[in-house]
């Protein structure tokens, strides 16, 4: 019985490995890449929402957050189909996989500032619910509102999450590759000194301030300065007014990249998980 059981295990290794060398084997050819389709988008802007109701024609500006824009600023293409009731529609051709941005305009010199999307912002509807407005993404002497998707969590698809040069963090959703660790290394790298001689702030105060900000707690800016190497920064850990530490009874978190720490709720654990294993996959 023991020899037959590792004959059976023998053929079917050998059977395995035969499968495998053909596999390699086979020529790749052109279109055979595994490739997600583009499709195509249909979303909508409430310009009632934002004070937009004298509006002749409203923009959709769309692009990947390190590519190409889908159409030039300003063009015929990008204009949308008043649908009525203030809301403008407008279709478009992306990538099912990509995360894009998109800020909403109009012939009036309005405009509104950078919006994540992807797939799911698919047939959803962006809107202001206040009158937030932060420097214009264009235009630096100019304010955009700031707007929302309808249907969507806003850490995952809302206004996008930066530092500002003045070390005060806007928006609420990272770009894919603009993880809180990296928005706080870029700071620290070209921002801080600046910012500290002009407000005549210590570094610690800034750091901390921008940490509290995040969600930091003190070890966060420990592995920052240690693994970026920022070394000369005037930052110590027993100096900080922020937590110390992680507690795992009381804070679960994950970390998908390197000090990107994920906050988990009960309700959110499914879906953290689904769009890690997109992004991964």
């Amino acid at each position: 019985m023991t020899k037959r059981f590792l004959s059976v295990i023998l053929v079917l290794a050998m059977l395995f490995a035969t499968s495998l060398t053909a596999f390699a084997m086979t020529p790749v050819m052109p279109g055979d890449e595994d490739e997600e389709p583009a499709v195509t988008f249909t979303i909508s802007f409430d310009a009632a929402s934002a004070g937009w109701n004298d509006s002749q024609w409203v923009g959709f500006h769309i692009w990947e957050p390190d590519g190409d824009a889908l159409y030039e600023y300003g063009t015929v293409s990008e204009r949308g189909t008043n649908a009525g009731n203030g809301i403008w529609t407008y279709q478009a051709t992306m990538e099912s996989d990509g995360q894009y941005e998109v800020i909403f305009y109009n012939d009036q010199g309005r405009m509104t500032y950078n919006l994540t999307m992807d797939y799911e912002c698919d047939n959803d509807t962006a809107y202001c619910k206040d009158d937030t407005c932060y420097q214009a993404p264009t235009d630096s002497t100019k304010s955009a509102q700031v707007v929302y998707w309808r249907d969507q969590d806003p850490e995952w698809n809302g206004p996008e999450k930066k530092i500002t040069p003045m070390g005060e963090v806007i928006g609420t959703a990272n770009l894919w590759s603009r993880s809180d660790w990296v928005l706080m290394t870029d700071f620290i790298k070209n921002d801080l000194k600046r910012v500290a001689e002009v407000t005549k702030k210590s570094e610690q105060e800034i750091i901390d301030h921008i940490g509290e900000q995040l969600g930091y707690y003190a070890e966060d800016i420990e592995d920052i300065i240690r693994f970026e190497e920022l070394f000369g920064v005037q930052w110590s850990i027993g100096n900080s007014t922020l937590p110390l530490e992680h507690d795992p009874e009381k804070d679960l978190y994950l970390k998908f990249e390197e000090g990107n720490y994920y906050p988990l709720t009960p309700n959110k654990e499914r879906e953290i998980w689904s769009r890690a294993m997109r992004r991964i996959l």
